[in-house]
């Protein structure tokens, strides 16, 4: 199924923003039925670059430690 522009920039918005500010993007599209998803993602994606951060963090300081 296409995805409609709404879609797209609520989605655009959790990636950026999180799920706050998409959550309340999507209320100020009038699109309530994309809140769950908004907050759904943006949670996603906090759990994961958090995750990505503090591998890399471990990492770079690992790496540090050899100079």
């Amino acid at each position: 199924a296409p995805v409609s522009l709404d879609e797209l920039l609520v989605a655009s918005n959790a990636n950026v923003g999180g799920p706050a500010t998409a959550a309340g993007f999507a209320g100020l599209i009038r699109r309530p039925d994309l809140v769950p998803a908004a907050a759904t993602w943006g949670t996603i994606g906090y759990a994961l670059a958090t995750s990505i951060g503090c591998a890399l963090h471990a990492a770079l300081t690992r790496g540090a430690g050899a100079l």
